[in-house]
């Protein structure tokens, strides 16, 4: 007799109780993922601007060589490769020995700006959007000669 008694008055948790716990972990997991995912977001453009300023240090190098940047058709693979295209360094070396450091961290080519004599330069990641402009993550990451 007490054991049935004992088990009427050990119910388990209703349905809605259920719900509502399972509701409450779902909500705390998603905000937990977007927090990790903004995270690892913020270290690939924080990585890309990184790399773009060390390519910033060996382009300064090329003009220290060469007297000038690469032409925007020499693009950024004259640190990689000997330029087909006036004007053509004398004795030119790589300055870089890893093509794969002209791609941002979302795998895109970094885009690269200069004029026919190699005056100035500009360094563009498009971000994560892969798009021109963009907010948020999806900004541009740009850096330019002095």
């Amino acid at each position: 007799m007490q054991k049935k008694e004992r088990l009427k008055n050990e119910r388990g948790m209703t349905i809605l109780e259920l719900l509502i716990v399972a509701g409450i972990i779902i909500t705390a997991g998603y905000f937990i993922m977007k927090s990790l995912n903004d995270k690892r977001h913020r270290i690939k453009s924080d990585l890309t601007l990184t790399q773009m300023r060390d390519l910033k240090v060996q382009l300064e190098q090329y003009r220290d060589q060469y007297n000038n940047y690469p032409t925007g058709i020499q693009g950024l693979t004259a640190l990689v490769e000997r330029p087909i295209d006036e004007p053509i360094p004398q004795e030119w070396r790589p300055f870089i020995s890893d093509e794969s450091l002209l791609k941002d961290q979302w795998g895109t080519t970094l885009d690269y700006e200069s004029d026919a004599e190699g005056s100035y330069f500009v360094i563009r990641s498009l971000g994560r959007d892969k798009k021109p402009g963009g907010k948020g993550f999806d900004y541009d990451i740009e850096v330019h000669s002095e």
